[in-house]
This record gives C-alpha cells, sequence and structure tokens, in this order.
C-alpha cells in the first residue's frame, strides 16, 4: 500500500571521482515505525562493482559528498541529530586512504551549505546563511580556523572554482537584482558581474 512507498531507498547526489573509477552518492532511509529519516554516504564502482559504505551513523544525516581533484579527500555535510533535524550542517572531510574523518566547523556557529575544493586540494570554499545573506567562507583541509572570503552583498550560490585556482564562480542574488553569474578572487577581491541576464528588464524599475 501507501505506506510501503516510505520503505524505498531514496538514491540522490551521485558525484564522479576525478580518476573517473568510483562514485559517491547519498542513501535516504526512512523507519516507518519509529518516524525517523536516516541518510548515508556511499561509494561505489563506476561499473557498479565494489559497492562500499562510507558513514553508517544512525545519530548523523550525510548529504552533498564533494571529491577533491587530487581524489584523496570527500567532503560532505554532516548533521548530528538528537531524535529530530534542528542542528546545523557541519562541514566534514573523510580521507579515502586512512578512512579517517575530520569535522572543520565543530565551532563555527552557521550551518555549511555548499562546499568545493580548492584546486590544489588544501582548501574548502563554502557558503552558509548568515543574517539574511549567504557570504562565502574557507577552512584548511588539514583543519584551522573558519575565515570569510566574501561578506554579502547579498545571497551566494552555485560556488564553484575556476581552473586557474584563483578565481571563484557563484550566482549572486541580491534585494534589488535577481540571481547573476559573478566572479571573485580566493581572497575575496575583484567582485565582478558575468551575466547580465535581467538589466535590460529591470531598467524599467526604480529598483534602491
Amino acid at each position: 500500500g501507501p505506506a510501503d512507498l516510505d520503505r524505498i531507498a531514496a538514491v540522490a547526489e551521485p558525484e564522479l571521482s576525478p580518476d573517473g573509477e568510483h562514485l559517491a552518492y547519498s542513501v535516504t532511509t526512512t523507519n516507518v515505525e519509529a518516524d525517523k529519516r536516516q541518510s548515508d554516504l556511499w561509494r561505489v564502482g563506476y561499473d557498479g562493482q565494489d559497492r562500499t559504505q562510507l558513514t553508517a551513523t544512525p545519530k548523523h544525516d550525510e548529504w552533498a559528498p564533494a571529491w577533491s581533484p587530487d581524489g584523496r579527500w570527500l567532503a560532505y555535510r554532516s548533521m548530528p541529530r538528537a531524535g529530530y533535524e534542528a542542528d546545523r550542517y557541519r562541514l566534514v572531510v573523510y580521507d579515502r586512504a586512512s578512512r579517517a574523518r575530520r569535522t572543520l566547523t565543530e565551532s563555527f556557529d552557521r550551518s555549511v551549505d555548499v562546499a568545493v575544493f580548492s584546486a590544489d586540494s588544501k582548501t574548502l570554499y563554502f557558503t552558509a546563511e548568515d543574517r539574511g545573506v549567504s557570504p562565502v567562507f574557507s577552512v584548511p583541509v588539514a583543519g584551522g580556523a573558519v575565515s570569510t572570503v566574501l561578506a554579502g552583498p547579498g545571497t551566494i550560490g552555485d560556488l564553484g572554482v575556476a581552473r586557474d585556482g584563483r578565481t571563484l564562480v557563484a550566482t549572486l542574488a541580491t534585494l534589488t537584482h535577481p540571481a547573476e553569474v559573478v566572479r571573485f578572487g580566493v581572497d575575496g577581491k575583484g567582485l565582478a558581474r558575468v551575466t547580465r541576464v535581467n538589466d535590460e528588464f529591470l531598467k524599467g524599475f526604480a529598483l534602491a
């Protein structure tokens, strides 16, 4: 019956490793009797072989796997739960060689959203909502303090790293302008619009 649909595992977020040999993905299952959802990360060869569960943490949910360019690290978001989903997402890295895990944002009091690796695999850049906007932050993969890369001026999403390793690209939406593609340096300098899709349309509006 319809209740059986809740027992179907949801597979999502497939991410291909840089060498093209493996896929990381999330699997979400539901315990109907306890009315609880559980999300863990898995890895599988591109040919469907060598399926391995990477996380098995009943008190946490793991989402959004992202490979480092050198293939050593897998970053993901983890949310501890105390019987319900009301906590913030932490940023965690998994070392494929040692299978060790490291939480990078335990003392950071915001919920991590999108995260991407630097070109040299030594830094993670991520967004997190903060007082109505979504700045860009960075944290060393080896562990250390979280730094602000770009504070405001609106909601930043779809974060990516350019091939030169010195430039970040993203979408930026503000109170007076819908989302457009922007670029800026990994030091937060040189913010510039890349697209101007809505400029012509917005000419007819007096937006402060």
